[in-house]
Order: C-alpha cells, then structure tokens, then sequence
C-alpha cells in the first residue's frame, strides 16, 4: 500500500519569523514542532511591514507563500471585518487547491476562504488566539484617538457577527482555557490546544533577580494601558526595582516611566 506524505498547509496572518510577538511566537514554533514529528509545512504568508524570511523558514517548511495584504481597503465599508477583507486574494485559494491536504487558518483573520464551496471536501481548522470581538472592544477603551476608537468599536461588531464562520471548520483550537470554555459553548468541535513557544526545557544558570518585569508588545495601546498603571498604581508605591520590556514603547510611555 503506498504511503502519503503527511502535508498540511498553515495560513499565517503575518510572516511569523522573527518570532517576537504574542501571535507569531505560537505560530513559528508550531510550524517548527510539526516539522519536528515529520509532517510537511506549505507556509502561506500574509505580509506587511514585516521582511520576508526564507532562509530560516525555509529550514522547517516545504513550501513558502507570501501574499500582499490588501491594507489599502476602506475598513468601515462592508460587513467583512478588516482584519479578514485585507486577507481576501484568490491566489491563496488557488494555491490551497493545489492538492487535498488540511487547512490550518490562523486566527479569524484567515478565514476570508473558509466557507468557500472549493474548499468544502478539506479537513479545515482555526486556531482562535483571541475571542477577537472582546479583544477589539479592550483596544477600544485603551485607545487615545477618536478615529482608532470608532475603528475598534465597528470592527469589534463585525467580527462579533463574522465568527460564526467557524461552524464550517472541522476544529476550532482554542488557545487558552478561557477561550476554550466561551467557544465550547458555542460550537462542539472545540479543543483547548496551549500556546507553542521555544521553551521546552527549564535552564537554571544559579543566579536570581530583584525586581519586578513586565513584558509585552508596548505599541499595542492594551499593554501600554496595563504598563501605565502598573506605573502609577503599583510601583511608585513599592521599594523593590521593576522592568518593563518590550517592542515599541511610546514617547509617552517612555516618559511616565522615566518619571
């Protein structure tokens, strides 16, 4: 009897190489996990802002597709969710229909094809890294800015109503207990399957800090919320030293924290 090679093709909302943020973080080390068990990763990219990475990618893929996403689109027109409507180019249809392997979409933001007719016949799963409207609606009370605040607030209600596109996926992978318990409640093919990241083995090198971290992505107006109330609330308050670490701080941040 002949063996198939085991395939599966992963459809990336952002070049997931260098992994250093929340959601490419779980999607890089989960391509490379599959690698590791011998199955063939066809990688579909979604790019903006970000290089291309082939040489590192290529390592621990089959195939490497990178797509333009469409950030021209006006986001409060249609009932699409932006996220999903700039990721909405047929040649990732096409590509996807080069053979039958499954389909792993990565977060809401890749499922503009899910429900097409072509792609019914495939074993087709969604890993959720949000429940994306509750995420939006936080954006929204953290944000400054009048503009990205109706922006939040409009696109939290079209992915609120955009979700239910997941009744036709065959899994839904939730990645935290949270989510796996408000999705469970809502679709039956649901499974809580924990963030992938590099640290498989706990290296002790015997020796110990002081002091307080915090660590996120600083330009996500969410995470610069929490880092300056811990600023203002907690550490002005206490004696021991503190860190906050991350990408993008603002001229704000910066200076509270100098502060």
């Amino acid at each position: 009897m002949q063996t198939l090679p085991k395939k599966i093709h992963v459809v990336a909302f952002d070049v997931p190489y260098p992994a250093d943020y929340g959601g490419v973080i779980d999607i890089y080390h989960k391509v490379e996990a599959l690698h590791h068990q011998g199955i063939e990763v066809i990688l579909h990219m979604y790019q903006y802002g970000r290089e291309e990475s082939k040489t590192k990618l290529r390592k621990i893929t089959k195939a490497l597709y990178y797509y333009k996403r469409s950030t021209f689109k006006n986001p409060f027109v249609g009932s699409t969710p932006y996220i999903v409507n700039s990721r909405n180019g047929n040649e990732l249809l096409d590509n996807l229909l080069k053979d039958s392997a499954p389909i792993l979409f990565e977060g809401l933001h890749c499922t503009y094809h899910i429900a097409n007719p072509l792609l019914a016949k495939r074993f087709k799963i969604v890993r959720t890294h949000n429940i994306e409207h509750h995420y939006y609606k936080h954006l929204e009370k953290s944000e400054f800015s009048y503009f990205k605040k109706y922006f939040f607030r409009i696109e939290a209600e079209k992915l609120r109503k955009h979700e239910s596109i997941l009744k036709h996926a065959q899994l839904v992978a939730a990645i935290s207990p949270n989510d796996y318990a408000y999705f469970a409640k809502k679709y039956a093919n649901v499974m809580y399957v924990p963030a992938f990241h590099s640290n498989n083995a706990m290296d002790y090198p015997g020796a110990k800090g002081d002091y307080l971290l915090y660590h996120g992505n600083l330009s996500v107006p969410e995470n610069e919320e929490a880092a300056s109330w811990l600023l203002e609330k907690v550490f002005t308050k206490i004696k021991k030293p503190f860190v906050i670490a991350g990408k993008n701080p603002s001229k704000r941040l910066l200076k509270l924290a100098h502060r």
